[in-house]
């Protein structure tokens, strides 16, 4: 019960970020709340709070609060590996880069340093606490996803 009190918790944190971000605010909003896969994770999986720091990455990307997009997408990988591929985005968007041709070239290192150095240090402030242990999260994921309802 209480996992899913706070998945949705996480989901209703999701649809305040959508209608914020989104420009027909009613219709995404609506979609969102009618997604088959919002109640699915209540019952399985824990997508909601990946979503979560995901979206809120961008919210702050948008007012231009960049360590803090930074953090979010930092806390969005510790939770599953696959949002580093929005880092890169992430940082094309934070005016470090001069659009030249197909390469940018840097212009800001300062913050580029800083942007990596936010990201890197709570990646590694996330993990040190579970470095010695990492086998028991191998071992719940492993038995997390072999549940089968009616097995």
């Amino acid at each position: 019960m209480g996992n899913a009190f706070t998945l949705f918790l996480f989901d209703f944190l999701n649809l305040i970020l959508i209608y914020k971000l989104a420009r027909f605010k009613n219709t995404a909003s609506l979609f969102y709340i009618l997604a088959p896969s919002l109640f699915r994770g209540l019952l399985f999986v824990e997508d909601e709070i990946l979503a979560t720091f995901v979206l809120a990455s961008i919210h702050f990307l948008g007012k231009k609060r960049y360590s803090l997009s930074t953090l979010m997408l930092a806390l969005s990988f510790n939770h599953k590996f696959f949002p580093i591929l929005l880092f890169p985005v992430l940082l094309l968007q934070m005016d470090i880069f001069k659009r030249t041709n197909i390469i940018p070239k840097i212009k800001n290192y300062r913050r580029l340093l800083e942007q990596i150095s936010v990201f890197s240090l709570t990646t590694i402030f996330w993990h040190i606490f579970y470095f010695s242990d990492w086998y028991m999260f191998y071992d719940f994921r492993m038995f997390h996803y072999t549940i089968t309802p009616g097995a």
